[in-house]
């Protein structure tokens, strides 16, 4: 090999090297500043000019500022199997009555806990190797019985009604549209407590991908349906006849 063509190949290898410690300082510059200031975080990403939407990856559901996130919302849109896990840590559920007394919005759609099959799959996926199975159907209308106790909190009982849409599908992703943050993560197929998954922070006016597609995924999630297990009504309605019982098995 000629001396040029060695001192090629070993800028290139330098520059790749450069490269990707460039990455990881980025990552890392980031990942550091991942704190309940989303300002913070909007800036970081935006110093590196990124253009996909992605603000940040969280590794554990408590990261994510969702008291920050309701504050500053006016418009929330839902769509999980169960979230009482979230909005029962206190911070959180103080911002969610302050979202409901402002005059905020709340569209919410969920698995139908009037489904057996639906929910027999849901509990197949949630049971933990050597641990009970929970009550899924019991965990879906005890979250919505927490979030239309806060509103009632914050609203009053007589208005801004929570729109509620049950589905008869297993839904193996969670949605959280805040205006224009998204926080999305998928579910597992199997449940293990000791996993945890990705969950994604996007701003919607920098992804028209995920824009798009939120956009189609709720227009038709939450759209009227003729079957009866999957009416579309509101979440104080749809409670005088579904007393929310206690709650087994996992509690994350």
């Amino acid at each position: 090999m000629g001396l040029l063509s060695w001192l090629g190949t070993e800028v290139a290898i330098l520059a790749g090297i450069g490269w990707t410690l460039f990455l990881i300082s980025v990552l890392v510059d980031i990942l550091s500043q991942r704190d309940d200031d989303l300002g913070a975080i909007y800036m970081a990403v935006k110093d590196k000019n990124t253009d996909d939407g992605l603000i940040c990856i969280y590794s554990e559901v408590r990261e994510v500022p969702w008291h920050k996130l309701f504050e500053g919302a006016a418009q929330v849109q839902i769509v999980a199997r169960f979230f009482n896990n979230i909005i029962a840590e206190p911070r959180c559920g103080r911002a969610v009555e302050g979202f409901f007394s402002r005059g905020g919005r709340l569209d919410l759609v969920v698995p139908s806990p009037n489904a057996p099959e639906i929910v027999k799959t849901l509990e197949r996926q949630r049971q933990p190797d050597g641990m009970p199975l929970e009550s899924m159907a019991a965990r879906i209308i005890h979250s919505i019985a927490q979030l239309e106790q806060y509103r009632v909190r914050g609203a009053g009982s007589g208005t801004n009604h929570i729109r509620l849409c049950r589905r008869s599908e297993v839904l193996n992703y969670s949605g959280f549209r805040f205006d224009n943050d998204l926080i999305f993560a998928p579910y597992e197929h199997h449940y293990l407590a000791t996993m945890d998954i990705p969950i994604m922070h996007f701003d919607l006016r920098r992804s028209s991908a995920m824009q798009g597609f939120w956009q189609e995924e709720f227009s038709y999630l939450s759209g009227d349906s003729n079957d009866p297990a999957q009416a579309t009504t509101t979440a104080d309605s749809f409670l005088s006849t579904h007393i929310p019982l206690p709650i087994s098995g996992t509690a994350s």
